[in-house]
């Protein structure tokens, strides 16, 4: 794996910069001091491997962990905690949690293990990408990258999937609206539309069955969802 992807979140500025000094290996890395602010790195960038400490403000490190799980984003994570539990130990590696470090730890032992990590993510096969992974679920469709409304599906199944059980389509409208630089009528009306242009009994039916008339947007954004949290498991 080339290229790979570092966060740090961690709110002490002294150690979030020491360990950006020393991690320059990393073909990219990014820092950050609070929880919300990693979250929405994570989302946008994917970082291969996440330096996290579990007590970051705004938003706790397992919180933060829990949210990302939910999406189907699943860095491999150095977790740095001032107090161990039986809870957090359990519940940081049932969230993909691969390594906890007790605070003080030496920026050395910090650095050591995270380089050690990154020399194991140089040994596993690479993994598709949530968007290759939807992208060979929509191909059957008809429903390719190059059409213009295909970034609002992506963007919208993804988001959805993470809404799962109970998705609301208006909000997922209105947050696929934020992401892409576009309104909610414009989204809304382009998926609405893709799915009616693109729909045939012959092709859809190995998703839908129910071959007498097209599905409705939310239908298919709900059924597409449910199969991309399928394949990302």
């Amino acid at each position: 794996m080339n290229g790979q992807r570092l966060l740090i979140a961690e709110s002490n500025e002294e150690l979030r910069l020491a360990l950006a000094r020393e991690l320059q290996t990393f073909h990219y890395v990014r820092c950050c001091s609070t929880g919300m602010e990693a979250l929405e790195l994570i989302r946008n960038e994917q970082p291969d491997l996440l330096v996290l400490s579990m007590s970051l403000p705004e938003l706790d490190g397992l919180t933060l962990l829990e949210t990302i799980a939910a999406e189907n984003i699943r860095p491999m994570v150095l977790a740095l905690t001032s107090y161990r539990s039986d809870y957090l130990e359990a519940s940081a590696y049932r969230l993909g949690v691969a390594y906890i470090l007790l605070k003080p730890a030496s920026l050395e032992t910090i650095v050591h293990r995270v380089l050690d990590m990154k020399q194991h993510l140089k040994s596993l096969p690479a993994k598709p990408t949530p968007e290759q992974i939807l992208e060979t679920l929509l191909k059957p469709l008809g429903l390719h990258p190059q059409l213009q409304s295909y970034l609002y599906l992506q963007t919208a199944i993804i988001l959805m999937a993470a809404d799962l059980p109970s998705p609301l389509c208006k909000r997922i409208y209105l947050d696929t609206a934020r992401r892409c630089g576009a309104t909610y009528h414009a989204v809304e009306s382009a998926i609405r539309h893709t799915v009616e242009t693109f729909w045939d009994p012959n092709t859809w039916k190995i998703y839908f069955p129910d071959t007498a008339r097209h599905p409705t947007a939310k239908v298919f954004l709900i059924k597409m969802a449910h199969l991309f949290r399928e394949a990302m498991e």
